[in-house]
């Protein structure tokens, strides 16, 4: 029931010269929080059992770690796992060494007046 076809999951799809299955009992393949329709959103509705990608990757691998964020149990690769990272696919600053300026800025744009809007932050800290 996850909008993948059963036989597309066993048959795989090939990335970065290495072929790649999805589980077609679950609809979270490595149980990391984010589904696969979400992670191969490529793979959704696909017809006559045949893979058609404009773009050549069929599942997305957001911190190009040549692993489909499929089994990526880090997509954004910031160190935080995706079951408990609030925003999985975005990072701020460098991976390695953090806001290099150890300055953080934010900026609102594009918002309705007096509404009132939402705004949540996570923020990492490693002690040395």
């Amino acid at each position: 029931g996850d909008l993948i076809s059963d036989y597309i999951e066993v048959v795989g799809f090939n990335y970065d010269g290495k072929q790649w299955y999805l589980n077609p009992l679950k609809a979270d393949t490595n149980n990391d929080g984010q589904l696969d329709t979400v992670e191969c959103e490529a793979l959704i509705n696909v017809e006559n059992n045949t893979i058609i990608s404009s773009s050549g990757s069929y599942c997305q691998d957001i911190d190009n770690d040549k692993t489909p964020d499929i089994y990526d149990f880090d997509n954004d690769g910031d160190g935080v796992p995706d079951k408990v990272d609030e925003s999985p696919y975005k990072f701020m600053g460098d991976i390695n060494s953090g806001l290099s300026d150890q300055k953080f800025d934010f900026k609102l744009s594009s918002f309705n007046a007096n509404k009132p809007i939402f705004v949540d932050i996570m923020v990492q800290h490693e002690c040395p």
